[in-house]
């Protein structure tokens, strides 16, 4: 697999990460159980450290 294919693979699973997060916060929000601001500071956490295994792939 060259590196296109595995940075193209990366932001796919970050956009799929983020709508996944996105319809968790909605349901806990029509539940009242969570707030949203759990779910938003989790993302950059996840995102950095998915892409740091994703650059480590690629620079390996």
């Amino acid at each position: 697999m060259d590196r296109i294919q595995v940075l193209l693979y990366s932001l796919l699973f970050d956009a799929l990460l983020g709508v996944a997060l996105v319809l968790f916060a909605v349901e806990d929000l029509v539940n009242h159980q969570f707030p949203l601001l759990v779910y938003l500071s989790a993302v950059p956490t996840l995102q950095s450290s998915i892409r740091g295994v994703g650059e480590s792939y690629l620079w390996a």
